[in-house]
């Protein structure tokens, strides 16, 4: 046998071993030996992951409820669904949670716990819900996708020919990626259009990285799917099957069946490191600036963006995947009937607010086209605008607003913005008020949230009190207003230096307010009272103090 300490460079290649096996070692920190920051007895066992935003978590709950805690573990509300829910849970950046029913209902409650809107499906969505970039959800089944304004609105249904055999993400595009088990994948666009790519395999898991798709198998191979949908390649082939992918602008990670995880370059597929973590049935995968995090059913593990381990921890009670807020706490659940809250991360994301994160991204639907060189003479003329105004309602009334719908908004864009006279080959051009006021609910009906400035410096600037009204209800319609554009506006009229006094407008002013109120919930509801209040005052017209006080008694009874 040979002596160690006789022979130095045996020792320390010993030594760095020992140094590299404790760095990928599987040695977990217990639920016990975490910072808890607080637990609580839920009384029944957790159906979903929690679901954090917004400075709240919301579960849902085998005994039919839907329960939200604050950051400090006070329950905030609890709403009880009356009957069987789906371990399926969603919310925005307003902090609305979108659920189902297990007959298919879809649910749709306000950052307070109060019910906005329900929608009856086919049949039971099978996955999460997605949410676009304009407040748009998509309820993704097994035979459907469908997609709903923010404030309930369908605007298309397509079928799916297969099951889904992944859990759906949002592509670069900002609509759903479905893997199917028959294996095929499916870009589904924002209004509609659906593009497929068939593989030999079903997909286990589907990441975004940039403009590419990519796919992990069973066979421990990731495919890409180009930019336009036209070609695919090998990206990288791992040692063992793919459980979860997730990228960003750099980088590639994945969690593979053998419990290890790692990091690959985007550019390359190149393994940068590589480590271990526990093996769980289900895993989801974050990947931001404080690292990467593997979420598993029965543990979360960090590493650090270089692959340094930087907190482990193991949740025996679970059996969903945890879920890590933006500002450093991890909430997990499941069969114990116990929420727990760990303090894990002293970092928070560098976008992070009280109100939710910020999305850049849009669908462009406010952005107005160039100036066509020939423009159409007759296109705004009377008996013009109202065979298109009455196509863009008719096709909100059947559902299926579509591949139209950047089109159509254009267009109600346009009359509804067009108060200024204009000279054409048969005479003045004039959109006529009740055209525009027309335009101004159609876009309402439509719901985007993109829309709202436009409708704000409508109702703040347009000569019409019909049109100014029209832009009010429009802005109530849509219902969000998460960067309080609208209330801001709504504030400008009614309190001085130039208050209104029109009684109509007050009126529809007053609805509007109401109607963001039972949406968003405070912080943007405190402003909303604030302004109610101002028009329940006994110097404001009759029909006009009584609309507010409804409106504010019905915030107070929910």
């Amino acid at each position: 046998m040979r002596n160690i300490d006789s022979d130095s460079s045996l020792f320390r290649l010993i030594l760095l071993a020992l140094l590299l096996h404790t760095s990928v070692s599987t040695c977990f920190a217990t639920a016990s030996d975490a910072p808890i920051a607080w637990r609580q007895a839920i009384g029944g066992r957790i159906l979903s992951e929690p679901v954090s935003q917004a400075e709240s978590v919301v579960v849902l709950c085998e005994d039919r409820s839907v329960r939200s805690y604050g950051r400090s573990g006070t329950i905030l509300w609890r709403y009880e669904a009356g009957s069987r829910l789906l371990p399926y849970l969603a919310r925005s950046r307003e902090g609305t949670s979108f659920f189902s029913r297990t007959d298919g209902t879809l649910v749709a409650l306000n950052r307070s716990g109060s019910e906005l809107w329900t929608r009856r499906l086919s049949e039971p969505i099978s996955a999460k819900p997605l949410l676009g970039y304009d407040g748009r959800i998509f309820a993704i089944s097994d035979r459907n996708v469908y997609c709903f304004s923010a404030a309930g609105l369908l605007k298309w249904k397509r079928p799916l020919i297969s099951t889904i055999s992944c859990e759906p993400v949002l592509s670069s595009e900002g609509g759903p990626l479905i893997a199917l088990s028959d294996g095929s994948v499916l870009r589904v666009g924002p209004f509609g259009e659906v593009s497929a790519f068939f593989f030999d395999a079903s997909a286990r898991a589907i990441a975004v990285q940039g403009e590419r798709t990519l796919v992990g198998f069973k066979d421990g191979s990731i495919q890409e799917i180009m930019a336009g949908w036209s070609s695919s390649g090998e990206f990288a082939r791992l040692g063992s099957g793919i459980i979860a992918l997730a990228a960003d602008i750099s980088s590639v990670a994945y969690v593979l069946e053998n419990a290890s995880a790692g990091l690959l370059d985007a550019g390359t597929g190149i393994n940068v490191w590589h480590g271990l973590v526990q093996k769980s049935g289900a895993n989801r995968l974050i990947i931001d600036e404080r690292g990467l995090y593997v979420l598993g059913e029965k543990g979360t593990v960090a590493f650090s963006r270089d692959g340094r381990r930087l907190w482990s921890l193991n949740m025996d009670g679970a059996s969903l995947p945890a879920t890590l807020s933006d500002e450093g706490l991890l909430y997990s659940g499941g069969d114990d009937w116990i929420l727990y809250a760990y303090r894990v991360e002293e970092r928070v994301l560098a976008d992070y607010s009280a109100i939710g994160s910020k999305k850049d991204k849009t669908y462009g639907l406010a952005v107005l086209e160039e100036p066509e060189i020939f423009p159409d003479p007759f296109a705004m003329e009377e008996a013009n605008i109202e065979k298109r105004l009455d196509m863009v309602n008719e096709a909100i009334l059947v559902r299926d607003v579509g591949p139209l719908e950047k089109a159509y908004t254009l267009d109600l864009i346009k009359i509804a913005g067009a108060e200024i006279p204009r000279l054409g080959k048969r005479g003045p051009i004039t959109v006529l008020p009740h055209q525009r006021a027309r335009a101004a609910y159609a876009l309402g009906d439509l719901g985007s949230v993109e829309v709202l400035a436009f409708l704000a410096n409508l109702f703040r600037r347009d000569p019409e009190s019909v049109v100014r009204s029209a832009a009010a209800e429009a802005i109530g319609a849509i219902g969000s207003d998460p960067d309080g554009l609208a209330m801001e506006a709504f504030a400008e009229a009614i309190f001085p230096p130039v208050p209104m006094r029109d009684e109509r407008l007050l009126f529809s002013t007053a609805s509007s307010i109401g109607a963001l109120c039972r949406f968003s919930g405070p912080p943007l509801s405190d402003m909303g009272i604030r302004l109610l209040v101002s028009l329940s005052s006994p110097d404001r017209p009759t029909i006009v103090r009584s609309k507010a006080q409804r409106e504010l008694m019905f915030m107070m009874a929910k």
